[in-house]
């Protein structure tokens, strides 16, 4: 199987832990440099209101560019999304 692979852990309703392996679907290079500090501040812990603050934009605008990170990565979190990113 060529191609890069991520080994996700995963949990069923009952609590059971399930090993799932995923095709990457991206790299780190996929997403923009304006999504790359988004997702590098949400990983410092600052909220989505924070780094709207840090970078001189609005709320909802985090919001898109964090999500455009995660479909870009298949992040199913924004935990996820972080572990993905490797900060």
């Amino acid at each position: 199987m060529a191609g890069e692979w991520i080994v996700e852990h995963r949990f069923d309703d009952a609590g059971r832990r399930h090993l799932v392996l995923t095709r990457a679907t991206g790299t780190k290079n996929a997403i923009t440099s304006r999504e790359k500090q988004v997702v590098a501040l949400t990983a410092k812990g600052l909220g989505v209101t924070q780094v709207a603050t840090e970078l001189g934009l609005s709320p909802s605008t985090v919001s898109h560019y964090r999500r455009r990170a995660m479909a870009k990565l298949g992040a199913n979190s924004h935990p996820e999304l972080v572990r993905m990113f490797g900060i």
